[in-house]
């Protein structure tokens, strides 16, 4: 029996429907899609949704005949699972650097392509992530995945989960996973040796680190004015600090300059090795390396020649002290004047030793000797210090000679008649001595002429003329300018008087004596 046209139903529940599009459940009820019907042919379309997978409840169809007879059949679908893969996705580069690499997603099906108008983003929605000391993770709508590592950062990174759907709204998870390979920077170390006092420079070099990375070399520049010294292991912001030697005392200075010279000043009196300066720079990454700068300081010691002089009793002698520095970078310093070292160590301008005679020193260091009267022969050497620029000492010796001058004289003798007047002159010359290849001698006092009687000087100028026996037989009668004695007997004398003596001094109080003998004859004698 023919079938009635357009005929064909829904049959929902038992019930017969006249929509000719019903929902589409799944076997628990849950609505899955829909069921379109065409009643004249009998066609089921079925339209799932895009996240449906697996077996629908069957479309129930009842068809009519002509005599109202009644039959009826299911469609039943199967919708098989599409499900789009995500890849891993591993980059390299070198510390500081960003990187990036594109996390590819594979449709399940060719049917069901990846959804270009649903941008990737990460597994916890979000399309920026920061981890901490790490570094920050972007995604962008294609998933590419760009990762900014904190300039610190070197090794594996923790990675993220990136995410896309597909057409149907599938999601796929893929991973991406960054490296960071260290990039550190080297440094060359200083050292310089100079002569005390004097200041040095030493240049450390700081050079920045380079990696490769698929065979081509990355390099980190180092940091614009990021040298600094470190003291005690810590950075400072001090340009200029103490250089100390190995027990703590400051012996100079440490100067940094940008450039990684390290200047250093010592105090002019230090001679070693003083500790060495750490400096330290860094990278832009932050990288720090150290370099260590050592300096040496080697002595300079100035010299002092003995110096002797030769003098004349009495007369002051002096003779420079010659000072001789240790380098011709160091010169003696003539601000500072010469002095003497007393028996205490003291420094002083003058010095006195008893029973030789005085010291006297001058800024250059000529030394003047003023001898005792009474003394000769070699005086006690003194010492002489001078002082250089660093104002490291040297000291001399200095030592002086007196030469012993006695002045001489000559005896007079007269004879004459008896009662006769006489005059006789003694005389009396300097005392003399060689110096240096030249006379030079010790001036007698003028008028300085007296008698001396019975061994004691008198000043008078006329005494008795005695005989023998110390009878009084006349007069002595002195001219202290010229030495002459004038002799006058006792009108009744003859015979030979005690001499009369006569003393002259020099400047230095050294005493010669001479004698006037006069004699007196009878007059017969001259007949």
């Amino acid at each position: 029996m023919p079938l009635k046209d357009n005929s064909l139903r829904f049959v929902v529940d038992g019930a017969v429907s006249e929509e000719t599009q019903i929902d589409a459940k799944d076997a628990a009820g849950k609505v899955i899609g829909r069921y379109t019907l065409d009643p004249a042919s009998g066609q089921v379309t079925f339209e799932p949704n895009k996240d449906f997978v697996g077996t629908a409840a069957p479309a129930i169809v009842r068809a009519w005949d002509k005599n109202d007879m009644t039959a009826d059949a299911s469609y039943t679908p199967t919708v098989v699972g599409v499900v789009p893969n995500g890849s891993t996705k591993e980059t390299t580069h070198v510390q500081g650097h960003e990187q990036s690499g594109l996390v590819e997603f594979t449709p399940g099906n060719e049917q069901v392509p990846m959804d270009d108008q649903v941008d990737a983003v990460f597994d916890n929605g979000e399309k920026e992530i920061t981890i901490p000391k790490e570094g920050t993770y972007r995604v962008a709508k294609d998933g590419t995945v760009t990762f900014t590592p904190e300039k610190t950062f070197v090794g594996d990174g923790t990675g993220v989960t990136v995410v896309r759907v597909d057409k149907n709204g599938t999601k796929a998870r893929g991973k991406y996973i960054p490296h960071v390979l260290a990039v550190k920077p080297s440094a060359q170390d200083a050292e310089t040796t100079d002569i005390q006092g004097k200041e040095q420079v030493g240049q450390l070099t700081f050079t920045p680190g380079t990696t490769a990375v698929d065979g081509q070399d990355y390099s980190v520049p180092m940091a614009a004015n990021s040298l600094q010294f470190l003291v005690d292991g810590q950075a400072s912001t001090e340009t200029t600090i103490p250089a100390k030697d190995a027990n703590g005392k400051e012996i100079g200075t440490y100067t940094l300059n940008q450039n990684g010279q390290v200047t250093f000043q010592p105090n002019k009196d230090f001679v070693g090795d003083p500790v060495p300066v750490q400096v330290q720079a860094k990278d832009e990454n932050g990288t720090p390396v150290v370099a260590t700068y050592t300096p040496h300081v080697t002595g300079v010691k100035p010299v002092g020649l003995p110096a002797t002089s030769t003098g004349i009793r009495g007369a002051s002698q002096s003779k420079q002290v010659t000072f001789q520095p240790g380098h011709a970078d160091v010169p003696m310093d003539d601000q500072v004047p010469a002095k003497l070292k007393d028996a205490q160590g003291q420094l002083v301008e003058s010095l006195k030793v008893e029973n030789q005679g005085t010291y006297t020193v001058a800024a250059d260091g000529t030394v003047t000797f003023v001898p005792e009267k009474n003394f000769v022969g070699p005086a006690q050497a003194v010492t002489v210090v001078r002082v250089d620029k660093n104002g490291t000492p040297a000291e001399a010796t200095y030592t002086p000679t007196v030469v012993d001058a006695t002045p001489t004289s000559t005896n007079a003798e007269t004879t004459d008649v008896q009662g006769q007047v006489q005059e006789g002159t003694v005389s009396f010359a300097p005392g003399q001595a060689q110096i240096d290849g030249q006379a030079v001698t010790v001036p007698l006092v003028e008028n300085s002429l007296v008698f001396v009687v019975d061994g004691q000087v008198v000043q008078e100028k006329e005494i008795d003329a005695k005989d023998t026996d110390g009878k009084t037989i006349g007069t002595y009668k002195l001219n202290s300018e010229t030495g002459q004695v004038t002799f006058t007997p006792h009108k009744d004398y003859v015979g030979t008087p005690v001499p009369a003596t006569i003393q002259a001094h020099d400047t230095n109080d050294v005493t010669v004596t001479a004698t006037y003998q006069p004699h007196v004859t009878g007059r017969d004698t001259f007949r």
